[in-house]
């Protein structure tokens, strides 16, 4: 069995498109084998499906099953969710505060907050405002409401007392990153969120200063532009890396598997320092014994993995690179079928 365990490839396919392309693809090079279909998040868009059996939409982003309820960052504060010209420096994320409660008042046993593929970078101070936090500048004036990274500088105490009662929470977080400094932080992920040519030189001097009004630290503070601060730090939920979890539960040590078959859209060092999912599952199949084969869109010099294919080097479309690096990798997956 060939296992097809990709993420997505971010602003051009989705995970599910990524497994159908790779998928139709090996079956047009003559590739017999069965093949699992299992498109992965670790934290960004689809995490309800890993997180959750049979997910069920009850409100933009909350996702429910039972007792458990999801809410995925990515669908109210990723991509798309903010006006195409409003500069990351003006962004909140409020509105993931606002699904929280929404989710709370579901009365779940647990509520578990998907960390990814957000486009905002205030440390989560939009979303503690909307929690009930109050942000003051040294005047005493409240700029809760209009908190964003460009006002961080100006706070100069957090008020807590007031944040809403929530049930357990627990952060499945995409990355392993600080807040700010350190070999990778919310500072390193914020130019690939920013308008081009915006100014965002503020930002690590912002997050510094939130970073000095909260004594707690976290390995995840900087994932989600920060938000991981704001769950860890501040709330104190309980996180694990999402890719861990999406990668524990492909069970590749089952002995039918032959190969599996990763990828995402840009392969590079944040893939390895954060932890990301394309890492866990070739560390994953390592363990098992399972060679790994990796597709991406582009990829940083020194290449990482031994198989690895990438697909900005043909024309066409999205789609059309993708089809042409994995027939590049078919001769490798039928050499490992035979095995």
């Amino acid at each position: 069995m060939i296992v097809i365990a990709v993420d997505k490839f971010k602003g051009t396919l989705t995970a599910m498109e990524v497994v159908q392309v790779v998928a139709e693809e090996l079956r047009r090079c003559g590739v017999t084998e069965q093949i699992e279909w299992r498109p992965m998040a670790d934290g960004g868009e689809w995490s309800q499906w890993v997180l959750l059996p049979r997910p069920r939409a009850v409100a933009p982003g909350v996702y429910a099953d039972g007792g458990e309820v999801v809410v995925v960052s990515a669908d109210v504060v990723g991509r798309g969710c903010f006006p195409a010209d409003e500069p990351l420096m003006e962004r909140s994320s409020c509105a993931l505060g606002q699904a929280m409660l929404t989710a709370a008042a579901l009365r779940p046993k647990r509520l578990t907050v998907a960390v990814g593929g957000t486009m905002c970078s205030d440390g989560g101070a939009g979303m503690l405002a909307a929690l009930g936090a109050r942000f003051y500048r040294a005047d005493g004036a409240d700029i809760s409401h209009t908190i964003c990274p460009r006002r961080l500088a100006e706070v100069a105490a957090i008020d807590l007392s007031r944040l809403c009662a929530l049930p357990p929470l627990e952060a499945m977080i995409d990355v392993e990153a600080r807040l700010c400094d350190g070999p990778l932080s919310a500072v390193d992920f914020a130019p690939q969120k920013a308008l081009p040519g915006e100014d965002i030189s503020g930002l690590a001097d912002g997050l510094r200063n939130l970073h000095r009004l909260v004594t707690c630290r976290s390995r995840f503070d900087g994932a989600g532009g920060g938000i991981g601060f704001a769950l860890c730090s501040v709330l104190g939920a309980k996180a694990y890396l999402g890719a861990e979890r999406a990668a524990a539960s492909l069970q590749l040590d089952r002995p039918d598997i032959s190969a599996v078959i990763t990828g995402e859209g840009k392969v590079d060092s944040q893939t390895v320092l954060g932890g990301k999912l394309v890492d866990r599952v070739v560390k994953a199949a390592e363990a098992a014994g399972v060679p790994a084969i990796v597709v991406c869109g582009t990829a940083e010099e020194p290449l990482p993995y031994r198989l690895l294919f990438r697909s900005d080097i043909y024309p066409g479309t999205p789609a059309e690179r993708l089809a042409a690096a994995t027939r590049e990798a078919v001769p490798h997956v039928l050499r490992l079928s035979a095995k």
